[in-house]
């Protein structure tokens, strides 16, 4: 990495490079400040001719470490052209956000993320449109049917029918031979 010098050996010696990229960086910022200037942005080209992919990754890991995303500032415009602040949000430091939202009214919104910028970060905006079907009306709670018994003494209407007039005939039977014997 140019500008880091003998910071190069130390990491080798070290077997530890995840600061070298941390050091190009303070080394292009501190040129740019000594000339008077105000550092606004790093263009991220590197340009090494190391054979370790691996190695390449732990010097990246030292520009990457303290990036952050920045606020999101989220409004629409509802289908009838009123302006809503829906809320905020924080992207991570590769644009990713999100927010979770429920709009009131079916139909097309145009949703606008405002990106609140940083010190090496301009401001920006971007917007899409959506569409909000309406929610789907509630299902009728249908009525369980009465639950037929189960188990051993479960008895339809038919088979209690056959019983009741199994036990009338034996009934009737007991007392026409009750009957028969006192005459």
């Amino acid at each position: 990495i140019e500008g880091v010098g003998t910071k190069v050996l130390l990491a080798q010696l070290a077997d530890k490079y995840d600061t070298i990229g941390v050091d190009g960086v303070a080394m292009a910022v501190n040129d740019v400040i000594r000339s008077g200037a105000t550092p606004l942005a790093l263009v991220d080209n590197f340009h090494a001719h190391v054979s370790d992919p691996d190695l390449v990754k732990e010097w990246l890991k030292g520009i990457v470490q303290d990036a952050t995303g920045v606020k999101v500032t989220l409004d629409a415009i509802d289908p009838n052209g009123n302006f809503i602040s829906i809320g905020t949000a924080t992207s991570d430091m590769s644009g990713f956000y999100s927010y979770q939202w429920t709009p009131e009214h079916e139909g097309k919104y145009t949703i606008i993320a405002t990106f609140a910028g940083s010190k090496s970060y301009y401001s920006s905006y971007a917007e899409t449109a959506v569409g909000v079907d309406p929610a789907p009306s509630p299902a009728q709670p249908i009525e369980p049917e009465p639950a037929e018994p189960t188990g051993a003494f479960a008895l339809t209407t038919t088979e209690l029918a056959i019983i009741v007039a199994v036990i009338a005939a034996v009934v009737g039977i007991v007392a026409f031979w009750v009957l028969r014997k006192r005459k």
